[in-house]
């Protein structure tokens, strides 16, 4: 994770951002990462000058500073600020690696409660040793606005310099539970709780994410104000995932005096699944499973999302098929969030059951 330096100034400024990785033109493991943070330009300028660096954790136990190299206003929306802090790095062999950012000073929104003083938390997961540059990811052209009452879609299209195939996914918005004064990497990353997505706030609509364009529809918004979401895209190439980056932005609701139309029934949002190094997410058409972070030294997180509300029974066994831990949902619901407490248990590989509607999946889970 990287760490911002302690900020003289208060304000919640972050709107949002990602990490991008790129190869170098040296033969060696030396790849160049470029943070974009999308930041307030207006009521969080102060604290936005001067955050002139970043602290990346590079995925290998090392860190590096991120330095400002260009800092210029949205043309779509220019109330917002991109700012763009590079730095390169070397490993020292081949792999699989989650360069990962914790951003403090988040912006308040309608869908999370008060999050000022809760942390932004990005990253990507690449293979060094392939040649790779993970994709930039389009600013549509209505800059993260939208009208209330009115049918938005936001082009949210990840350009890969490769031509790898892109999958896109909603995901929850993450969080870490380090302080803001720490500079270790492999802290406790957590879903954002609580959190909704923007159109299960008032459970009118939909929010829906193209997962092969990118197109983000949101029909239509019946509340003012700034909202989250969180997207993960996925690169694949000749069949193998190769990557997946972690996006989160904000989207601002504006009151234009547009008559409500008729809005589609309501659908609830799903949460596709987050960063793993396991199969430990689970989606079909209507029951999505994510299971983070994972692996995990002290508990895990379940989040199961339907399209109905329903009854869910998850089992968390240890290797041999004993039950370590269980919790039964009894009150239906279309998205529940269970936690299970993980630090007295034996370090090794875990099964987690989920059963819902007369169906069982099972994942793994490895507790360090």
């Amino acid at each position: 994770m990287f760490w911002l330096v302690t900020l003289r100034v208060s304000a919640t400024h972050l709107l949002g951002g990602y990490i991008q990785v790129k190869k170098t033109a040296s033969a060696t493991l030396e790849y160049e990462y470029n943070v974009f943070l999308f930041l307030n330009a207006v009521d969080g300028s102060g604290a936005a000058q001067q955050q002139e660096t970043v602290l990346l954790c590079f995925g290998d136990g090392t860190t590096g500073q991120a330095t400002r190299v260009r800092q210029q206003p949205l043309e779509q929306n220019r109330a917002i600020a991109l700012h763009t802090y590079r730095v390169t790095h070397t490993y020292a062999g081949s792999g699989t690696y989650t360069v990962s950012s914790t951003v403090s000073n988040r912006t308040v929104v309608q869908n999370a409660g008060n999050v000022s003083n809760v942390s932004f938390f990005i990253s990507t997961t690449f293979t060094a040793g392939v040649p790779n540059s993970t994709p930039i990811i389009d600013i549509p052209a209505n800059g993260f606005v939208a009208a209330a009452n009115q049918r938005t879609t936001f082009t949210l299209r990840g350009v890969d310099a490769d031509g790898d195939s892109l999958v896109y996914k909603l995901a929850s918005p993450l969080t870490s539970a380090a302080s803001q004064a720490s500079n270790a990497c492999g802290q406790t990353v957590l879903l954002l709780a609580p959190f909704q997505f923007p159109n299960d706030v008032a459970q009118r609509g939909i929010f829906r994410l193209n997962n092969r364009t990118g197109d983000l529809v949101w029909d239509a918004p019946v509340q003012v104000g700034r909202f989250t979401f969180g997207m993960s895209i996925d690169e694949w190439r000749n069949g193998l995932k190769i990557g997946t980056t972690l996006y989160e932005m904000a989207i601002t609701v504006e009151d234009r005096n547009v008559q409500p139309g008729t809005l589609p029934t309501y659908e609830p949002a799903f949460s596709g699944p987050v960063i793993t190094g396991l199969a430990s997410g689970y989606m079909n058409e209507d029951i999505q499973i994510s299971v983070y972070p994972n692996p995990t030294h002290d508990r895990v997180q379940v989040r199961v999302s339907s399209r109905e509300a329903l009854a869910v029974t998850l089992q968390l066994m240890n290797s041999k098929g004993g039950i370590v831990g269980e919790c039964h949902i009894a009150n239906p619901q279309a998205e529940q969030l269970s936690e299970f407490g993980m630090a007295a248990l034996p370090t090794g590989l875990y099964l987690l059951r989920t059963e819902v509607s007369g169906r069982s999946y099972t994942q793994k889970i490895v507790k360090r």
